[in-house]
């Protein structure tokens, strides 16, 4: 696991796996793709893509 030196504004949250699909997905709260690009860049860790997403729980999808 890739974890962002102390004081960094970049923070891993979650990961989801599906080892039959051999599929990955990790969750950070970053500042910016930029950012994150380059602590993936810096430790070797490649990636296939970077997407923005919102959070939704429960409680935020009631009207």
């Amino acid at each position: 696991m890739i974890v962002a030196s102390r004081g960094s504004d970049l923070e891993f949250l979650r990961s989801y796996m599906n080892w039959d699909e051999g599929v990955g997905v990790c969750c950070w709260k970053a500042p910016s793709r930029t950012k994150l690009e380059a602590l993936f860049q810096k430790v070797g860790t490649p990636f296939d893509s970077m997407i923005a997403v919102e959070e939704h729980v429960a409680e935020s999808l009631v009207t």
